[in-house]
């Protein structure tokens, strides 16, 4: 349970494993900002009545924080273009959450940015004209995973259904970062 770097030498480097002197408990999604802060997310144990998941910062001088608590199952993350919003998907709420990043201390107080419904969703990702993809995980009026497409004032652009029962995480990537990536359960896979 840490933060690793593989070096272009091909060796594991330990980022961070620990904080306030006590192992990391998990460590699901994560993000990078443009000032080079990487967040990921602490769901762990988590659920409605014990709403227990954290969100972390690494900061650029290996600073480990804890900018987030009281989640219901932190999942996917991921800052905007602009750097100026990290969006965190809270699973079991069903919820996309937006705060706003500003100094160095414990992020304000989220809004909602976009309720999912369905079955919540998991991992996310910005194109580059500032629009929010989400894996949706399953839809239970489909019973199938769904891209769901949120434009940057949090209205809802798209949906595109997958033939698979879960959608898991998506990324960019290809040549031209214009293709879509995203891991699949049942069938397990990565659905391109």
């Amino acid at each position: 349970k840490a933060i690793l770097r593989l070096t272009r030498g091909g060796k594991l480097e330990v980022l961070a494993n620990q904080f306030e002197g006590k192992p990391l408990r998990s460590l699901n999604d994560l993000t990078l900002d443009a000032r080079g802060n990487l967040y990921w997310t602490d769901p762990v144990n988590s659920s409605l009545k014990n709403p227990t998941g954290n969100v972390f910062r690494l900061q650029p001088n290996g600073k480990v924080d804890r900018v987030a608590t009281r989640l219901a199952f932190p999942n996917g993350l991921d800052v905007d273009p602009d750097s100026k919003h990290l969006f965190v998907i809270e699973s079991i709420t069903k919820k996309v959450l937006r705060y706003p990043l500003r100094g160095k201390g414990a992020l304000d107080k989220p809004e909602l940015f976009y309720n999912l419904g369905g079955s919540g969703g998991d991992g996310c990702a910005f194109d580059a004209a500032g629009n929010l993809w989400v894996a949706d995980f399953h839809r239970p009026e489909t019973k199938r995973g769904r891209l769901t497409v949120l434009g940057p004032a949090g209205k809802l652009l798209g949906a595109l259904d997958s033939p698979a029962r879960s959608l898991t995480n998506i990324t960019f990537g290809g040549p031209n970062l214009d293709e879509i990536f995203c891991t699949t359960d049942t069938p397990n896979g990565v659905m391109h």
